[in-house]
């Protein structure tokens, strides 16, 4: 990989995760997909690790954070205990 195609593919992960931090703090339920190997956990983990840092989520306040990684068929929320609402309608997709 050049120089300058790493320097623009790490500024597109940067941006991606200024917007999953900001989709975040309003309160978005948000979903991460592309190919695999583009660096998916990786953002993913560093938008966490910034969350915490933040301290965007307080399990007292029942504002948690849940991060499903390496899912590869469809996952019914409330199967597996998280709440989905009509008022969730608007997941974000990055």
């Amino acid at each position: 990989m050049k120089v300058g195609a790493f320097s623009a593919e790490f500024l597109r992960l940067k941006e991606k995760e200024k917007r999953l931090t900001r989709r975040l703090r309003n309160g978005n339920i948000i979903g991460v997909y592309e190919m695999c190997g583009i660096g998916k956990t990786t953002l993913v983990k560093e938008v966490a690790r910034l969350a915490r840092q933040d301290k965007l989520f307080d399990h007292d306040e029942k504002k948690i954070l849940i991060v499903l990684d390496n899912v590869w068929k469809h996952v019914y929320l409330d199967t597996v205990g998280i709440p989905f609402r009509d008022d969730h309608k608007d997941v974000n997709y990055c």
